[in-house]
């Protein structure tokens, strides 16, 4: 007899031949006995092709590729090759598998250095926020929710001069006076972990120098951080609330190996203080402690230094002043200048070399074979090995990594005249190469085959980027500055870099993007992918020109004067631009009021684009060949004030309505008289220029990376297909973008004039700032730029003359971006000092709010409905300085030859909140349509103060209600729940109560009990269950239905094995464990564990000692225990069972082949039974 398997394939899932890898407690929900025997095999099972899976709410596919799952139990570790497909950066370089390609094996928690370290010579711990200012509210905070009630920007209190003989200076406000240079630290460390599905936050706290967690209260975080001065934490325990202890060690550090650059100085002190100072640190993933005592352990290598790519900002700064102060006074106590600085930085890589469980090894074979990064390695070859003895092991299965190069243009400019060789030198392989994946293949299979869009990639250097630092193709290119120009924002053309074009273009940004997957059975699928869209904030299309115009008008007082201007707003949204206003001539003088004069612009209800004006001279009456009530608005730009004689407006914004016709005008006050000819009178001359911004699509903003359009899957490569569609509607961009500053401040200074008398001065200084860097990654759409309120997905299925659409299903997502004092709606601009960190959105985005499911003729099948409660936790504080403005500590006397006074230096000094916020379902409705009716069903969920779900009720279209009431370790007492709870353990569900119509219906309580108790902060404790008990209706009595009689040690470990149970108090069942106490070898039923041990004459101890070479004397007992039932089973370790022997001593043996798949089972005698062929497409 053959048996032929059905061909499936799989991208995500890889279903083994029997997974044999036991727990020592774990229960069966359905019928409550341990889930530790192993049952009959079946066949391997061929992967299923084109299941990826899309976070939808991102637009990014989960692209992944199986290779092992380590399983000890209730606890798995999977191992896989993850991809992303968002587009690549044009300075990324490629990871050990290929460049887009990550292994996920392990984990990492990585220490964002914010400032500088937290626990490096800069480190600061002394300035609090109540010592010496009052919190005032900053712009836009007032909208926020947060936990944290103090924030904004707090500045010093002014000094009365009339009791403050002497000035305050910074030192001050710190002890070591670092403070407003900046050369200490003021921001705490974010610490990021992603590992084994967990992921979130934490910092540490500088009141109590203990880390806290921000993602999840119930995490408990230890470190071997002292707090005292030179400390830094080497490794960190993480135990979550299930009790699974996951322990980090420091395997890579980053490190200030120089900064240079232009126009850019430092204090001796302070540099020598941050040259070797660390900007992030790597803490690996080396050991897990399972609940149950399992013990997995990582190993890694670690290589030499390496220099990383280089840090590179531009920042441009100019000062200007108002008023009849003259502008060069200022300019030479503030130099305008744009400064480069470049970041030299070097680390050491750990490289993962080895896997160890109880059951075997992974072995990661790498090499130093890379052209594209000289010192770095490449992943060759994982090994699975099974565990022979404690010295050997075997190898069962292995995957080859088959590589090439994506090899890039050297077109364009690019950046490399900033660079120091003696810290960055690169080849031009090393910058136009990235390592490519071509094959992942496990031996005796067809491979796993990639390719990728052939548009090439420019060198590492090049200025060819959007925004966000993807390839964009824009060759022209020569700098690291936006032309913010192409926003529609006006801003001094000193600041324009005119051949600047940052905007993303779909066609480069795919460049080396992932295309297809072809899967060993032969099937394939095809990516397609999209730019990012956007609505919440505007941001220019790769195609958007700069439309500019200049005019120059005057008034004379007389018909001579060129006055107006007229134009035709065909498309356009707003002008912007630069005013300036100034009268001339005879007639100036600043002791006569001339507030008339001023520009003036008029919009006209009229769409021609020809409009016939007349001006009739300097009596100010103004006539157009229409009627007044054409005239739909008038309002002044600018406008002089009393004792002004010029203006200027250089940054300013006026919405246009399309179609319509404008009137831009300047007119003189009358109290001046007409200049007839040149010298006598005066005249009124305005110089505007602004920019012709056409009208944006709602939504139509594109960028920040790709997301997917269409995957299109084939089963073997025939034309039958899959085809899921992806269409997006309300995107938002997590954080805007901002790149310009601009605001003012007093800045009193003094100088002698020509007499060698003192002058003091007071001006408004106004600070322009243009920067070249804006994004930062957020965490309010899992790490990505842009989330979506609604995502469509279409199921099509296609082949020669039919395609059928299978329906839609729409998914609406909570989606709110970062919060902050950046207006989104003036994009690119901050006119505040300090730009504090955007702040996260209390509730957690990408949450389904709702979905709906509809058939193929757009019928509503059904719908989910979910809300959503935020619970504010810990939140702790980050400080920012700047310098505010500068007075005088007394009133100065001027004109006379004193010795001049001193000043006082005020600085803004802002707190921000790093809060962290619990994210709770709160309700959900799910309905169902049919026949014209609705099936409703709603359920309510409540929580304890641990977050923890304290109640369900749910309540159905019949009025029918049912809740659920649980309780925790925390709700319970006794030595062993007051252990859990100190320890962290609060998680496991001890009692579940139903209530029916307000009526309890039945009662099921969990028991536990500690077996291995650890007073480190490194070893877990470990617990399990003692029992299981149940009850119906409202008795007081429970009932048994399994207690878990005894437990054993194994070995010196801090695990336990299950040695005996009892059901429904009467039936007890024995358990004997082998192969390195990892496999039950004996299940026998009707007996206890002593009544084994004394059938077989020997001590219970004796008998916990029993492996697999005792399974003689253990199928003995068939005979010494007639009334027991005795099973006993061989094993292949991490293969499979070998043999089961009933109770009634009839063996069944099961063969696998060289690639560990089942292969033949056979009787007692030998004969054949069942075998199996496996077959790929062509084979």
């Amino acid at each position: 007899m053959k048996s032929r398997p059905v061909l499936k394939v799989s991208l995500t899932l890889l279903i083994g031949v029997l997974a044999i890898q036991f727990t020592f407690s774990q229960v069966n929900p359905t019928t409550n006995l341990p889930d530790v025997f192993p049952v009959s095999p079946s066949a391997f099972s061929f992967m299923k092709y084109g299941e990826i899976p899309v976070s939808k709410y991102t637009g990014v596919p989960n692209i992944s590729i199986p290779i092992y799952t380590i399983n000890t139990g209730k606890f798995e570790m999977p191992i896989q090759l993850n991809y992303h497909s968002n587009g690549f950066r044009v300075n990324e370089e490629s990871d050990w598998t290929g460049l887009g390609w990550t292994l996920d094996a392990g984990g990492s928690i990585v220490q964002v250095v914010n400032g500088y370290d937290d626990f490096g010579p800069l480190k600061s711990r002394d300035l609090e926020m109540h010592e010496f200012i009052d919190a005032i509210e900053g712009p836009s905070y007032n909208t926020i929710t947060s936990s944290c009630t103090t924030f904004g920007y707090p500045i010093r209190d002014e000094i009365d001069p009339e009791q403050q003989a002497s000035c305050m200076n910074s030192n001050d406000f710190n002890s070591n006076g670092s403070l407003m240079n900046n050369a200490v630290d003021l921001q705490p460390d974010l610490f990021k972990f992603n590992f084994m599905g967990y992921h979130g936050e934490f910092v540490l706290n500088w009141e109590t120098e203990e880390f806290i967690c921000l993602s999840d209260s119930n995490i408990k975080i230890k470190s071997d951080y002292s707090g005292n001065y030179g400390s830094t934490p080497s490794d960190f325990a993480i135990t979550y609330p299930d009790g699974n202890m996951f322990i980090f060690e420091k395997k890579e550090e980053t490190e200030v190996s120089l900064v240079g650059g232009i126009n850019i100085s430092y204090n001796l002190e302070d540099l020598d203080r941050i040259i070797g100072s660390t900007t992030s640190r790597v803490f690996k993933l080396i050991k897990i402690y399972t609940n149950e005592g399992s013990e997995i352990s990582f190993d890694y290598e670690e290589t030499d230094y390496l220099n990383n790519f280089p840090n590179i900002s531009s920042l441009s700064e100019q000062y200007r002043t108002e008023g009849s102060i003259a502008s060069q006074d200022v300019y030479g106590r503030f130099n305008s200048s744009e400064k480069v600085t470049v970041n030299y930085s070097k680390q050491k890589t750990a490289y993962l070399t080895k896997i160890t469980f109880p059951q075997g090894k992974i072995v990661f074979n790498s090499s130093f074979n890379r052209n594209d990064l000289v010192g770095a390695k490449r992943l060759d070859n994982i090994e699975i090995q099974k565990k022979v003895s404690n010295t050997s092991y075997s190898t069962i299965k292995d995957f080859d990594f088959n590589y090439d190069y994506f090899i890039g243009h050297t077109s364009g400019y690019n950046m490399e005249s900033y660079f120091n060789s003696n810290f960055f030198s690169k080849t031009v392989t090393e910058l136009t190469h990235r390592l490519k994946l071509l094959s992942v293949q496990e031996t005796g299979k067809p491979a796993y085959n990639f390719e990728y869009n052939e548009e090439k990639l420019p060198k590492k250097t090049s200025y060819a980027t959007d925004y966000w630092g993807y390839y964009n193709g824009q060759m022209l290119n020569s700098s690291l500055f936006p032309n913010l120009r192409r926003f529609g924002l006006y801003i001094p053309s000193s600041y324009v870099s005119y051949s600047q074009n940052k905007s993303s273009d779909v066609n480069f940004l795919k460049a080396g993007v992932l295309n297809k997957i072809s899967y060993p059975t032969g099937g394939y699928s095809i990516f397609n992918y999209e730019l990012n869209t956007f609505d919440n904030v505007t941001v220019p299309s790769i195609s958007k020109t700069i439309n500019k115009e200049t005019i120059y008008l005057s008034d004379k007082n007389t018909s001579s004067g060129n006055n107006i201007h007229t134009f035709y707003a065909k498309s356009w949204s707003y002008i912007s631009g630069s005013l300036y206003l100034s009268i001339q001539g005879s007639c100036e003088s600043e002791t006569i009021d001339y507030g008339n004069t001023y520009i003036e612009l008029t919009q006209l209800n009229k769409t021609d684009e020809i409009v016939q004006y007349l001006d009739r001279g300097y009596s100010g009456s103004y006539l157009l060949a229409f009627y007044q009530d054409e005239i739909v608005l008038q309002k002044k730009l600018l406008q002089l004030q009393y004792g002004e004689t010029s203006k200027l407006d250089e940054n300013y914004r006026l919405e246009i309505n399309p179609n319509h016709v404008y009137v831009l005008r300047v007119v003189l006050d009358n109290a001046c008289s007409p200049q007839i000819s040149s010298g006598d009178g005066g005249v009124a001359q305005a110089n505007v220029d602004f920019i012709k911004n056409d009208s944006e699509i709602s939504g139509s903003s594109y960028g920040a990376g790709l997301r997917i359009k269409t995957i299109t899957s084939y089963s073997n490569g025939v034309t039958a297909k899959i085809i899921k569609q992806y269409t997006y509607s309300g995107g938002k961009l997590m954080s805007p973008l901002f790149y310009w500053k601009k605001y003012n401040y007093n800045y009193a200074y003094n100088r002698v004039n020509g007499n060698g008398n003192y002058e003091y001065f007071n001006p408004i200084v106004t600070k322009y700032t243009l920067s070249s860097n804006s994004h930062y990654l957020s965490s309010s759409a899992s790490g990505k730029y842009v989330g979506y309120d609604a995502v469509t997905v279409k199921n099509i299925t296609s082949g020669p003359g039919y395609t059928y659409d299978n329906g839609k299903i729409i998914t609406n997502y909570t989606n709110n971006p970062d919060e902050g004092v950046v207006d989104p709606l003036n994009v690119a601009v901050n006119s505040f000092p300090l730009t504090y960190p955007a702040q996260k959105f209390p509730t957690d985005n990408g949450l389904v709010a709702k979905e709906e499911i509809y058939t193929k003729n757009d019928d509503l099948l059904s719908m989910t409905e979910n809300s959503y409660s935020t619970r504010p936790k810990t939140c702790v504080y980050g400080r920012m300085s700047s310098f505010s403005y500068r007075t005088f500590c007394q009133s100065p006397s001027s004109g006379s030859a004193s010795i001049p006074p001193s000043y006082n230096n005020y600085y803004f000094v802002g707190f921000y909140p790093i809060s962290s916020n619990r994210t709770l379902l709160g309700y959900t409705k799910k309905t169902n349509y049919f026949d014209g009716k609705e099936i409703y069903e709603i359920t309510n969920y409540a929580y304890d103060d641990y977050d923890q779900l304290s109640s369900i009720e749910t309540k159905n279209s019949e009025g029918e209600i049912q809740k659920t009431v649980f309780n925790y370790p925390y709700d319970n007492t006794g030595y062993d729940y007051n252990l859990m709870v100190t320890k962290g353990i609060i998680q496991p569900v001890i009692e579940t109560n139903i209530y029916l119509n307000n009526v309890l219906n039945s009662s099921i309580r969990n028991e536990y009990r500690v077996l291995g108790i650890s007073n480190s902060s490194y070893m877990p404790t470990i617990y399990n269950k003692s029992g299981i008990y149940s009850k119906k209706g409202n008795t007081d009595t429970f009932s048994d239905e399994i207690n878990f009689v005894k437990y054993g040690s194994i070995g010196t470990k801090n695990q336990f094995k299950l040695l005996q149970y009892r059901q429904k108090e009467y039936l007890n069942t024995t358990l004997i464990w082998g192969y390195d106490d990892l496999y039950p070898i004996a299940k026998i039923e009707n007996t206890t564990f002593s009544e084994v041990a004394q059938a077989l004459g020997i001590s219970t101890t004796e008998l916990e000692g029993y492996d697999e070479s005792n399974l003689s004397e253990l199928n003995s007992l068939r005979e010494a225990l007639p009334t027991a039932m005795v099973t006993t089973y061989t094993y292949d370790p991490l293969v499979g069972v070998t043999s089961m022997t009933d109770p009634r001593g009839y063996t069944m043996y099961y063969e696998y082949d060289q690639f560990n798949r089942l292969k033949e089972v056979k009787d007692a005698d030998g004969k054949l039974v069942t075998d199996y062929e496996y077959h790929y497409k062509n084979q």
